[in-house]
């Protein structure tokens, strides 16, 4: 892939040319694409809106809900992560301190 030529995908019946400025290759690049063509199919099956723009703003939101709750389930790993943490360092500084 010539990364001026871009990769021509389609999503929700549209062709787009997307170029990979981040150089995350096309593979990548059509991953994305199908899983947003994949949200917009879905919306378009629950609510048979007729105008894209429409589909594509519920897809967004529900691409965006996604993120979020990962970021919230991400950010609960790493306060469980820290905590435990936290934890061994006290119980190495008491097992020291009673070394001594």
């Amino acid at each position: 892939m010539n990364e001026t030529e871009g990769v021509k995908v389609t999503i929700f019946g549209t062709q787009y040319t997307l170029i990979d400025s981040e150089g995350r290759g096309e593979a990548h690049i059509r991953e994305i694409a199908s899983y947003v063509d994949d949200k917009m199919n879905e919306i378009y099956d629950q609510t048979r809106l007729a105008a894209s723009t429409k589909v594509a703003v519920l897809a967004a939101l529900e691409i965006a809900e996604e993120l979020f709750e990962e970021q919230r389930t991400a950010l609960q790993v790493d306060e469980g992560a820290i905590s435990r943490i936290e934890t061994m360092v006290d119980a190495i500084n008491t097992a020291r301190r009673s070394e001594q």
